[in-house]
């Protein structure tokens, strides 16, 4: 997660040890972008998403994993991911994405707008 803190635009970069302090985390400090794992203590990812997703203003989400198999990729978007990166191959695309999404967040491109590129 450090190379996701020293992109342009990012500001606090936090991690949570499992699905019910990720979304403890997420109620507190409403981020504008959650980058969540599949595969977690507790309750799965796939749980915890459509939770971040029930509040006002609900943060982007980009599920990234080595979980990558195509039901769950379906399932994430199904559920309201912007995207499913698999951690072997994709983290250049992660922060990507990431930087541009938290740009948008900052006002650099139109509202609305979604970021350019991949929603694997």
């Amino acid at each position: 997660m450090t190379a996701l803190s020293a992109l342009s635009h990012v500001g606090t970069v936090t991690t949570a040890q499992d699905g019910e302090s990720g979304l403890e985390k997420a109620r507190r400090t409403r981020p504008h972008i959650v980058v969540l794992d599949v595969r977690l203590p507790g309750i799965s990812g796939l749980e915890v998403l459509p939770r971040l997703l029930e509040v006002e203003s609900p943060p982007r989400v980009v599920m990234f994993t080595n979980y990558p198999y195509e039901q769950a990729r379906g399932r994430a978007m199904d559920l309201g991911a912007s995207a499913m990166l698999d951690k072997a191959s994709e983290l250049p695309l992660l922060l990507d994405l990431v930087g541009r999404m938290a740009e948008e967040a900052a006002g650099g491109a139109s509202e609305g707008a979604p970021p350019e590129g991949p929603a694997r």
